[in-house]
This record gives C-alpha cells, structure tokens and sequence, in this order.
C-alpha cells in the first residue's frame, strides 16, 4: 500500500478538477489483518456518487484487488462519511459552484451568528463521523470536546444574562 501522507492512517483529497480519492487503512472482515483500501472518480453532481468501486491491498499480496461492491459496507460507510464531508467543506467555501445541483446546498455559507443550536447540530456531526469512522474516529475527539466546551461556555453566558436581566426588571417593578 502505498504511503502518501504522514498522520491518520486515511485520507480523502478533491483536486481542481474535481478528482476525488480516499485511502484507509482498516482491519479485515475477520479483524486479523489490517489491508489497505482505495477509490477515487470525478464529481459530476453535488452528491456523493454512488456505485463506484473501492480496492483494497493486502500487505501479503503486492497488488490491488476491487472489492466485490456488496462486501463490507462499513468501509463504503467510511468513504461515504469522508467524501460527505470533503465536498462540504468545499461547498461552503464556493468550491463547488460550477457543478450542477444535487443533494447539497447549492450556495456557500456565510458567516452566521454561532448559536446554541449550530454547535448541537456541528457535535451531532462530529458524533457521526467518529461513529463511521470506528477506531479511527478517535481523531476527531478533540473536536467533539471542543465544541462541548463551548456550548457550556455559550449556555452558562446566557444563563447569567438572563438572571442579569430579570434581577434589572426587580429592581425597576
């Protein structure tokens, strides 16, 4: 397998063009070895595509074999989860402007107050991906307590306002 990244042991990359290509390494069905795994294509539409086909390399063999398209839906889950969050990020940003419309939003996302809400829906998201991506999830740990520190921090600050607020109104009745 090869080894084109330092860190995690996946990575999901979409150039220019719009070429996407995600490799993992994971442990085989009966969790004895860990085997490399890899897809790529050519985004089309803003939806991850469905039906293309993942490889996977044992570390015993020096070839890549494609992976029957039924076997081990926990990896294409994973690809799914990665590819998902890959055009996103590029979607918020305006990356994917010249694509026609799919299953994403078609419009960057602007700057927007940060709620009590975003970060719920931003922790149900992280909580996700660590779920799709198994013992690999771990990675993003730091993240989901991030966004936990913050929405104390958000919900102890309205907390006080609002004492702040009704202790004003006493005082004026």
């Amino acid at each position: 397998m090869s080894n084109k990244h330092d860190g995690p042991l996946f990575f999901c990359k979409i150039t220019p063009a719009l070429e996407w290509s995600i490799e993992l390494e994971a442990k085989d069905a009966s969790d004895e070895r860990r085997l490399g795994y890899r897809a790529s294509g050519t985004l089309v539409r803003r939806k991850v595509p469905s039906g293309y086909g993942i490889q996977v390399h044992d570390a015993d063999r020096a070839v890549w074999t494609t992976m029957p398209i039924n076997d081990r839906k926990d990896i294409r889950q994973q690809f799914d989860a990665m590819l998902t969050q890959a055009m996103q990020t590029l979607a918020s940003h305006g990356h994917l402007e010249g694509l026609p419309a799919g299953h994403m939003k078609t419009k960057p996302k602007t700057m927007t107050e940060i709620t009590i809400e975003r970060i719920d829906d931003a922790l149900a998201k992280v909580a996700l991906l660590m779920q799709v991506q198994g013992e690999h999830g771990l990675v993003y740990l730091p993240i989901f307590e991030r966004l936990e520190r913050e929405r104390e921090r958000m919900s102890s600050l309205d907390d006080r306002l609002a004492r702040a607020v009704a202790r004003a109104r006493e005082l004026t009745a």
